[in-house]
């Protein structure tokens, strides 16, 4: 006696390929509708604080006015303004200096 077919046809690799790709397709759709939602709420939260202090005085706007009318000396500025040249936190002059010892010692 032979044995009878089964019903249901078998899966080949390319229904499993298929299949995979149809769950990729739903998945990459959700990810990408999060992040617009995300960003469109985000902006509507901005837009309601603005709509909320709209014509009103805050201590922000207080504390801008203060800040705006402080006078900065002309040393203070030329020492920002040499220190941001030298750039010792982040590859100015003073990581030149360090590359050059490195160098020499390793030479």
């Amino acid at each position: 006696m032979a044995s009878t077919p089964p019903s249901t046809p078998v899966r080949t690799e390319l229904d499993y390929q298929l299949s995979f790709k149809r769950w990729d397709s739903i998945m990459e759709i959700c990810r990408e509708l999060i992040r617009w939602s995300a960003l469109v709420a985000i902006f509507y939260m901005v837009f309601l604080c603005v709509q909320s202090l709209a014509g009103k005085i805050t201590t922000a706007d207080i504390a801008i006015r203060a800040l705006g009318n402080i006078k900065v000396s002309n040393g203070i500025l030329a020492l920002v303004q040499v220190v941001g040249l030298m750039d010792l936190g982040s590859g100015g002059l003073g990581e030149n200096l360090l590359n050059v010892t490195l160098l020499t010692k390793t030479v």
